[in-house]
């Protein structure tokens, strides 16, 4: 359980709600969880977050698969089940390259190499946060390490 209450969205002024509804867009669930289930406690904060993370799940230049390594590496890296959990199975089959910058800077461009390194800051602070406040993975997402 969470160290910190579930948020009602009905409790919330109207600009909040609407913070809450852009959250939740797309998302499989009506009720607020994982790291935003913390971060709603700031809504103006949650909005920001979420806007980098639909930057990343957008219009950012690195591929699918070099997202989700990221995201598994920052996560693992932290203990952050939660969000392993739910990038795990997105990244099933991705290794890690050995000579890290090197390659990293001639497989991805500047571009690329620096979305990867915000990406991983980002995750890094989603993982803080699921631990910090104690975020159980999802039901229908059982830890896995």
């Amino acid at each position: 359980m969470s160290r910190l209450p579930a948020i009602d969205r009905e409790a919330l002024t109207p600009q909040h709600q609407g913070i809450w509804d852009l959250v939740r867009v797309g998302k499989r669930s009506t009720d607020m969880r994982g790291p935003y289930a913390v971060l709603m406690h700031v809504p103006e904060l949650a909005d920001r977050v979420n806007a980098l993370q639909a930057y990343f799940s957008g219009t950012a230049a690195l591929s699918d698969e070099d997202r989700e390594l990221v995201i598994l590496a920052a996560v693992r890296e932290i203990g952050a089940q939660y969000a392993w959990a739910r990038h795990e199975f997105r990244a099933h089959e991705l290794k890690v390259p050995d000579d890290l910058y090197k390659q990293a800077e001639a497989e991805l461009g500047t571009q690329r190499l620096v979305e990867a390194v915000t990406l991983t800051g980002l995750y890094g602070m989603i993982g803080l946060l699921i631990k910090a406040f104690d975020v159980p993975p999802a039901p229908e997402d059982p830890p896995t390490f």
